[in-house]
Order: structure tokens, then C-alpha cells, then sequence
């Protein structure tokens, strides 16, 4: 498979805090790749690295992608744009703008702000947002979080579909989604954070049972 990014024993520090601590990993294209980590770890750190938004204090990180898409935990949404507007926004053009909305299935809501939308309505147009740029890599912060049961599986079955012809990288505290849709898990220590571990989703409880005290 096409690798479309390579994080190379990347290490990042604020100040004299040291976040994470030598953290190599590979994404390719068709492939979803699990963060799982205790709250506070460096997970959010880790995946604006991966976009270049921050910049390592060591290390390398190889973005071998043309654009990415990154969902964010809190929505960011232009409280004065419409729900089109809001994605229209981001990739310039009206017509994959409604496409977007689409795959999300809030096209017959294009024309509400985001005051007027539940909170997993607002969800799911900050992943509109993300795919509307037809992005090679797709980052997911707690894409799942605040969402009702039957929300979480429809934005699932979203992610899946697109992770077919690209790379994702998912931030995750639900085990249940993590095993249904990682191709590979990797958990973290608490801060400065570290792969602890590189697992199958099969074996994600089993092995968080052997590993959960690196959390405290």
C-alpha cells in the first residue's frame, strides 16, 4: 500500500513539558490507524504534527499526502454561514460543498446555521467539512464524542467508506469503535507519551487489561 505518512521517533515539548516522547508510526493509504490513550496524553499534539499545524522538537515527520482533512474535537463551525457555507468555505466550490453534505446525509439541512443543528448534526458537518476537500489522509479527533448510539455507527460506516481510497488516523476513547474500524491500534502511555503497545483490533481489551497501568 501507499505510505502517505511516516513519523519518525518524534518527540514534542511546551516549555519544559515534555508531551510525547519518540513516537513512530506509519500511515498508508486504505488503512485506519487507531490512537488510543488516556485523556491528556498528547493525542490532539500528535495529530496537528501529522497535519503540520505544530511542528516537532524532534524527529521527522514524512507528509507524502497532497491535502488532508482534519476533524477537530470541538466543531469550529462559522456561527454566521450556513451548513453549505460552512463547507463551501473550506473547499471553494458550491457543488462538492453539497456532495459533502450529502455523504454526511444533511443535504436537506445546507440552509441552517449551526445554532440550529444538534450537536451530532454539528458532528457530522465538521466531517463534511474534512471530506470536502477530497483529502489523501483524514485525521479524527474524538469523532465519536457527545454522539447517540445510532449517529456514532452512520459516521462510522462515513469514515470506513473513505479510508477505501485514503489514509485516517482516529483519536478514540470508544473501544467498540476503535475495534470496529481500525486496521491497527496503538496505545499510548500517559505524558510524555509513547507507543506502548501495537495491536490487532481483536486483541484491543485483552491487551489494554496488560497495559492500563502505563495509564497511571
Amino acid at each position: 500500500m501507499e505510505e502517505l505518512l511516516r513519523v519518525s521517533r518524534v518527540s514534542k515539548s511546551f516549555g519544559d513539558i515534555r508531551v510525547i516522547e519518540e513516537v513512530s508510526l506509519v500511515v498508508r493509504r486504505g488503512e485506519i490507524v487507531v490512537l488510543f490513550g488516556p485523556t491528556g496524553c498528547g493525542k490532539t499534539t500528535l495529530l496537528r504534527m501529522m497535519a503540520g499545524v505544530e511542528k516537532p522538537s524532534s524527529g521527522e515527520i514524512a507528509m507524502n499526502y497532497r491535502r488532508v482533512g482534519f476533524v477537530f474535537q470541538d466543531d469550529r463551525l462559522v456561527p454566521w454561514l450556513s451548513s453549505l457555507e460552512n463547507v463551501e468555505m473550506v473547499c471553494g466550490d458550491r457543488e462538492r460543498a453539497l456532495e459533502a453534505l450529502k455523504r454526511v446525509n444533511l443535504h436537506d439541512y445546507a440552509h441552517l446555521f449551526p445554532c440550529e443543528l444538534s450537536g451530532g448534526m454539528r458532528k457530522k458537518l465538521g466531517i463534511a467539512r474534512a471530506l470536502s476537500v477530497e483529502p489523501d489522509l483524514l485525521l479524527l479527533d474524538e469523532p465519536f464524542s457527545s454522539l447517540d448510539f445510532h449517529v456514532r455507527w452512520a459516521v462510522a460506516d462515513v469514515i470506513r467508506e473513505h479510508s477505501k481510497n485514503s489514509g485516517v488516523v482516529l483519536v478514540t476513547h470508544d473501544v467498540e469503535m476503535a475495534k470496529r474500524l481500525g486496521s491497527r491500534i496503538l496505545i499510548l502511555s500517559r505524558k510524555p507519551s509513547k507507543v506502548i503497545a501495537e495491536v490487532e483490533p481483536q486483541y484491543l481489551e485483552k491487551k489494554l487489561e496488560e497495559v492500563i497501568h502505563f495509564w497511571f
